[in-house]
């Protein structure tokens, strides 16, 4: 899958404390919202703001 593609892809947000899952259009859109690149958390599974990141 090419970069592009991937940037596209839909992002599944669940902040661990409460549970609740939020749906983020893109990877671009995520990174925004978070403030940071998020490719990392992706990747490896570590935590963003007690957010678990992953794809839809």
């Amino acid at each position: 899958m090419d970069k592009a593609k991937k940037q596209q892809r839909p992002i599944i947000a669940t902040y661990l404390e409460t549970g609740e899952q939020v749906e983020i259009e893109s990877v671009s859109k995520a990174n925004k919202a978070f403030h940071r690149n998020i490719n990392y958390a992706l990747k490896n599974g570590k935590l963003i703001q007690g957010y678990k990141l992953s794809y839809k």
